[in-house]
This record gives structure tokens, C-alpha cells and sequence, in this order.
């Protein structure tokens, strides 16, 4: 580099004066003079701490470190919790969709004892109206024998309650 600079005719004082700020700057001095060892000792003179509370410095720190694994843990314990409902909510969801009727897995036709409603959404006047299964049909429409009947029409309430006649055939699949 010097000799281009030589060459050219340029003048090498800005980089003699670059190199020589560098070497005279408080750190490259510091080595030099072993001021900085001088820095080290003095701090530990500083800090003169006794056994007991160097110790009980320990025994913080442990705490901390202490309470930091126990919240790790249970953060970790709460992840795999989650993780398991959501594994079982989609497992449920999985095998229903395999076993439901016309399933993968199920059943090609359904059951005669099937109930059928309206769907909520679809409106009377609705040209195409769509049918979903009523899960719900024989809780709402439950079979009562003759002798509970009869004393259930003798209660306070004098209402009626609906029957059908398959809730004869699901009471005695259910025995």
C-alpha cells in the first residue's frame, strides 16, 4: 500500500496518524501499562464479602434457579395436557367421521328406529328442504309403560306426554 502511495505521490501521513492513534488509545495504553490488572485487584479489594453472605447469595440464586424449573415444568405439563385434549377431540372427531352411517366403517344404511327433523336453518318455503337426524327423538319422546303412565296422569301437571311407537321397540333394545 505504500508503495502506491509512494508512487503516486500522495502523502502517508493520514495513515501514520491513524495507526498511531490506534496504538496510543486508552486500551492499546492499558495493555501497555498494566493498568487494567491494576483495575482487577482493586475491584476484588472492593468486594470483600463474608462467608455468610456469600452463601446466602447461593442459596438466592438457587431459589431463582428453583422457581424458574418449577414454572418450566409446569408450563410443560400444561402443553401436554392441551396437546392430549386436542388429540382426543380429534381422534372423536376421526372416528366419527370413519364410523358414522355411510361411513368408511359403518353401517351402509341406517336404522328404521332413525329419526329425522327439519334442519334449523332451512325455511318452510325452502323448495329443496334438507333432513338431519334427531338424536334427541326419544329423549324428547320417551316410552312410558301403561302403569307409569297412569300415574303420571294423576300428578299435579295435567299435561301429556308424547309417545311413539317405535319408543316401545328403542325401550326394550336399550333393556
Amino acid at each position: 500500500y505504500e508503495k502506491k502511495c509512494i508512487s503516486k505521490g500522495e502523502a502517508l501521513v493520514p495513515t501514520s496518524q491513524s495507526k498511531l492513534s490506534r496504538v496510543s488509545s486508552g486500551f492499546g495504553l492499558s495493555k501497555l501499562t498494566g493498568s487494567r490488572r491494576n483495575r482487577k485487584e482493586s475491584g476484588l479489594n472492593k468486594h470483600n464479602l463474608s462467608a455468610q453472605e456469600i452463601s446466602q447469595w447461593v442459596f438466592t440464586h438457587i431459589a431463582v434457579v428453583r422457581d424458574l424449573v418449577d414454572m418450566q415444568y409446569k408450563e410443560y405439563q400444561e402443553r401436554q395436557q392441551n396437546a392430549l385434549k386436542y388429540v382426543t377431540e380429534e381422534w372423536n372427531q376421526i372416528e366419527y367421521e370413519l364410523l358414522r352411517e355411510r361411513g368408511l366403517w359403518g353401517p351402509p344404511i341406517g336404522s328404521h328406529l332413525d329419526k329425522w327433523m327439519l334442519e334449523m336453518t332451512e325455511g318452510p318455503c325452502r323448495m329443496r328442504k334438507k333432513v338431519v337426524r334427531n338424536d334427541m327423538f326419544y329423549i324428547h319422546y320417551p316410552y312410558i309403560p301403561e302403569a307409569e303412565h297412569e300415574t303420571n296422569t294423576m300428578s299435579i301437571l295435567p299435561c301429556i306426554i308424547p309417545e311413539t311407537s317405535d319408543g316401545i321397540i328403542m325401550a326394550s333394545n336399550e333393556k
